[in-house]
């Protein structure tokens, strides 16, 4: 970027029947000599036709064939974990980091309290597939 203009830009279509899609968390990225040859790959969030909240893969990838790289985007089992761990699959910001070379997130995340009528906030720390290892009140 020199002076305030971006020197690349890549469009992709919304996938997975989104409506809304935002919130990226980058996993890697192997920056080239410009976009179309990078590989980047990042979790997000996105909203169904149903309003309903749910987290994927998107994977960024420079393609052989044609200018634009390839864009694929993978459903993640993230609602499905969270929602058997009994958390709402509402989901805030979300943190990646490594400890001893292995990856681990941090998930801002609920779980309601039916016993006193509240909705209680975790940070969820959780393993490379954003499976939660212990919850953080806070």
């Amino acid at each position: 970027m020199k002076g305030g203009e971006s020197s690349d830009t890549v469009t992709f279509e919304s996938t997975l029947d989104s409506i809304n899609e935002g919130s990226p968390s980058f996993e890697s990225v192997n920056f080239k000599n410009n976009l179309k040859e990078s590989s980047i790959t990042l979790f997000y969030e996105f909203q169904n036709f149903m309003r309903k909240t749910k987290v994927a893969k998107g994977m960024m990838s420079p393609n052989p064939d044609g200018d634009s790289p390839k864009w694929k985007t993978y459903p993640a089992n993230v609602n499905e974990v969270f929602d058997a761990s009994g958390l709402l699959t509402t989901f805030g910001s979300r943190s990646k980091f490594m400890y001893d070379k292995k990856n681990y997130y941090l998930v801002e995340t609920s779980k309601y309290n039916s016993k006193e009528n509240t909705l209680e906030s975790y940070i969820a720390l959780c393993d490379k597939a954003m499976v939660p290892l212990a919850l953080l009140p806070f």
